[in-house]
């Protein structure tokens, strides 16, 4: 924990308190270039990536799964893993999560960041709005938050243009020095459970089914969690029946 002197002697944050983390607790990674070297691990191993198809049906039999794609190919599976985040939804029969929207921009590069913790810290509020940022190694800031309870997409978009601006504000507002110009804004949906923990297991409604729903901004933790419990066979908390 550090206080408001320290804080101020190595920044221009307003906040009279803070945790710092040590180096090794926190990471920042390009989730883009991520995602793509875990579907090439995977089918280095054998998978099968079929990207652009959506499962349109699922049917559940006695001795596993049957899922039809939107191109009309079937899959016949003993056993089916579920881990689509938010979207997971259409596979279960009841509701287990509440959906939020968040909003988030980055900025065009700058030659340095004047005001910032050292070693270019990652930032996270912990206030209600709370924002989060962290640098680019391009040289950009990335800053978001100001969650919505989220109602469906045209609502959440038309919120953008008033989010962003307000996100703007409070980076100008933290760090006065750094000159912020817009490249891009967005807006996207994530999904809570009630205590903040995720879903990993089987159902007894979906048979030879598991779901491995890693929820609340942790899924990269949990993925990595529920991919070394089912390595080892373990049933953990599975999806409540309704």
């Amino acid at each position: 924990m550090v206080g408001s002197q320290k804080i101020a002697a190595g920044s221009t944050l307003p906040h009279t308190a803070a945790i710092l983390s040590h180096r090794g607790e926190a990471a920042e990674i390009d989730a883009y270039r991520f995602t793509h070297g875990l579907l090439a691990a995977a089918r280095a191993c054998g998978a099968i990536i079929c990207d652009r198809t959506v499962v349109a049906h699922t049917r559940h039999t006695a001795r596993g799964v049957v899922l039809t794609t939107d191109r009309g190919a079937r899959v016949r599976a003993r056993h089916l893993v579920i881990a689509a985040g938010y979207a997971a939804g259409a596979f279960l029969p009841e509701k287990v999560t509440a959906l939020h929207s968040t909003f988030a921009l980055v900025s065009q590069s700058v030659a340095d960041f004047p005001g910032w913790p050292a070693d270019r810290a990652l930032i996270w509020e912990t206030a209600e709005p709370y924002v989060y940022l962290r640098t680019t190694v391009d040289g950009r800031t990335l800053i978001g938050g100001f969650d919505e309870p989220f109602r469906d997409p045209a609502a959440r978009d038309r919120l953008l243009a008033a989010k962003t601006a307000a996100l703007v504000r409070r980076f100008r507002r933290w760090f006065p020095a750094i000159k912020l110009e817009l490249a891009y804004a967005w807006a996207g949906t994530f999904a809570t459970t009630p205590d903040g923990l995720p879903f990993i297991g089987a159902h007894p409604g979906r048979p030879h089914t598991f779901f491995a729903l890693g929820y609340g901004g942790n899924g990269i933790i949990y993925r990595l969690t529920e991919a070394r419990l089912f390595e080892f066979g373990c049933r953990p908390r599975a999806v409540p029946a309704g």
